[in-house]
């Protein structure tokens, strides 16, 4: 269990190469493997899996037109996993992953975030 104020939320550090535009990061450092997060400010607070959604962080690459995705499924479940998700901008429908990765640790997803951002920066993945 996790106890934190809510004004002391930072965003998870993030190594954005240079290209990509930032669409929503709600991908908080405190989140980590499921565990539930209480805030001081409001101890009857029912929801303390509410930070772990489905859309945590997403960038687009203007020039490439990739997407990078990052989410928490299944939504609110702290059995759930983090995932990475990389579409072409026009896949509306998201049927045609570039890519696809999953994992519980956040120093990892973190890591491999970082590491697929670079990628599509450097044309790596198209």
């Amino acid at each position: 269990m996790v106890t934190i104020h809510s004004k002391d939320l930072k965003l998870q550090p993030l190594a954005i190469p240079r290209g990509f535009n930032v669409i929503y990061n709600f991908f908080f450092e405190v989140l980590d493997q499921g565990r539930p997060i209480y805030f001081e400010d409001d101890p009857d607070y029912p929801f303390p899996y509410e930070l772990y959604r489905s859309m945590l962080f997403q960038v687009l690459h203007e020039y490439y037109q990739l997407l990078v995705d990052l989410g928490w499924g299944p939504d609110g479940e702290p059995e759930g996993a983090f995932y990475i998700t990389i579409i072409r901008a026009d896949d509306k429908h998201w049927e045609h992953p570039l890519v696809k990765f999953s994992s519980r640790n956040k120093d990892e997803i973190v890591a491999k975030l970082n590491e697929l951002m670079l990628a599509v920066s450097n044309g790596e993945i198209s």
